[in-house]
């Protein structure tokens, strides 16, 4: 427990990881060998056990804090949409482009969960064949 906290920057309300990081930015430490994520290490520590099937949340938005208070477990999906992935960002918008509403009636849900506006996509679908027919 010394080895992690003795990492640790205290930032404002954040504890702030401040040795190995992984790409994404979150703290790493090695513990019997094997590297772990130093968020769930603390979670775990001072919290509980996470949960099976879920992944910890930093409600702080600070991937290098290990302060299991801004941690909360959720399911990896509702974690991504909380983001500001294209994922997410994507998700969240209620309108196409053209401003058509995503309804029931007018979303197609493609193979891999890409949403389609049905009325776009019924637009374009006559300007190429109206397109095909002046060749």
């Amino acid at each position: 427990m010394n080895r992690l906290f003795n990492k640790v920057k205290l930032d404002g309300d954040c504890w702030e990881w401040i040795a190995c990081k992984s790409i994404g930015g979150y703290g790493r430490i090695l513990i019997n060998g094997k590297a772990r994520m130093a968020h769930r290490i603390s979670y775990e520590l001072l919290i509980n056990k996470i949960p099976t099937g879920l992944t910890l949340n930093h409600e702080c938005r600070n991937r290098a804090c290990i302060n299991p208070f801004h941690l909360f477990p959720m399911t990896l999906k509702d974690n991504i949409l909380l983001g500001t992935s294209p994922s997410a960002i994507h998700a969240k918008q209620t309108h196409c482009k053209q401003g058509h509403k995503y309804s029931k009636s007018n979303t197609i849900i493609k193979k891999y969960g890409w949403r389609l506006c049905r009325t776009c996509n019924k637009n374009w679908g006559k300007k190429y064949y109206a397109s095909l027919r002046q060749q």
